[in-house]
């Protein structure tokens, strides 16, 4: 498994490996990883069962494909998991592979987009992976429709779907007290969490936003978590041309404690995304408390059920008129008090873990046999 510092994939390495080894202290693991920290390093050297290798290559390299496989084979492995699409096209052992979603067919990205070169080659490592793997864990039902969609030559048999979960710290009922100076947005926020690319529609929240604060004057700003991506431009250029400055807040990179925090103390949380595979944030926000309106797509509905308000995610109006409902219906935001915490609870990266083992040591077992 490689490269843990990340959003959604991060987060589903560095937990799948800690909750797999908690339960499992049989089988060997060999741990490929790039630019761990030192935290979980000595965290995941406490097991004994534990290898760790350096497997410091960027993310659909040429070194990802040709040195990699040499590190692969020299382990001997029984199985190797790869935890997202871009596995080498000439691995050396059988393996299995988790996919996120679809995204990339429908938005590649300002990067990828630019480049015929790199469209290829993602539909080449992704057909190739699917077809060689042992098995692939699709994160969703909908991400597994994707699957079999878009490479109908992929048996349904072949593809497992196993849901990812929420990090144990957002069950802890602790006082987290910020790092960083968010306590003047505790008054009144809108909160965003998460990557700043295409099919996130941040451009399309911030215009939802203007109406908000034209047509419904409300009072409120909007804090957007994580990194500006300089790869779209289009997001500050949106809420500078709309004059927006002063009611919108960066809080850059955000560590757990903070972003609980936020989530808790927000008003309401929006996940505005035109395509999702699972959707971590929804559901974060739940567990903290938090009110929620969501883009009325697929991955959405499945993960987060009908506790949340949807929108129509192309359409600004829309949007801003249900965020605007959800903000000001006392009944939907009881609703959120009562229901939402113990609806979010049922998704444990525990049953992940015992999910993914089972079928770890299924495919090892007939190998073997």
């Amino acid at each position: 498994m490689r490269g843990v510092k990340q959003t959604g994939i991060g987060i589903y390495i560095e937990n799948l490996i800690k909750n797999v080894l908690k339960l499992d202290s049989e089988n060997e693991y060999v741990l490929f990883l790039k630019n761990i920290d030192g935290e979980l390093e000595s965290e995941l050297k406490k097991y004994k069962n534990v290898k760790i290798i350096d497997a410091d290559y960027p993310w659909y390299s040429y070194g990802e494909q040709i040195f990699f496989p040499f590190k692969i084979w020299r382990e001997k492995l029984d199985l190797m998991h790869f935890p997202h699409f871009n596995a080498p096209i000439f691995c050396p052992v059988k393996f299995v592979v988790t996919i996120h979603d679809m995204t990339p067919k429908y938005f590649s990205g300002n990067k990828v987009g630019r480049s015929f070169f790199r469209r290829k080659m993602f539909d080449l490592v992704m057909a190739r992976t699917l077809l060689k793997s042992e098995k692939i864990i699709a994160v969703s039902n909908f991400t597994k429709n994707e699957i079999l969609k878009f490479y109908p030559h992929t048996s349904g048999d072949k593809v497992e779907v196993i849901y990812e979960g929420l990090r144990e710290e957002f069950f802890v009922k602790l006082n987290y007290t910020p790092t960083s100076n968010f306590q003047s947005l505790i008054s009144s926020f809108i909160f965003y969490t998460g990557a700043w690319r295409s099919h996130k529609n941040l451009v399309g929240l911030i215009k939802a936003f203007k109406i908000l604060k034209d047509k419904y004057q409300v009072i409120h700003k909007l804090v957007l978590g994580g990194s500006e991506d300089p790869n779209y431009p289009e997001v500050r250029k949106t809420w500078e041309e709309l004059g927006l400055e002063k009611d919108i807040v960066l809080t850059g990179f955000l560590n757990l404690k903070d972003q609980i925090f936020l989530y808790r103390n927000c008003d309401l949380y929006v996940s505005p995304s035109f395509s999702e595979g699972f959707g971590f944030t929804p559901l974060e926000a739940m567990v903290c408390g938090a009110s929620v309106a969501l883009s009325d797509i697929p991955a959405h509905r499945e993960i987060s059920g009908d506790l949340p308000i949807y929108f129509d995610p192309q359409n600004q109006e829309d949007m801003a008129g249900k965020i605007y409902f959800a903000l000001n219906n006392e009944n939907f935001r009881q609703k959120f008090a009562s229901q939402g915490i113990e609806f979010a609870r049922k998704y444990r990266w525990q049953d992940c873990a015992i999910k993914t083992l089972k079928l770890y040591n299924n495919i090892t077992k007939v190998n073997n046999a």
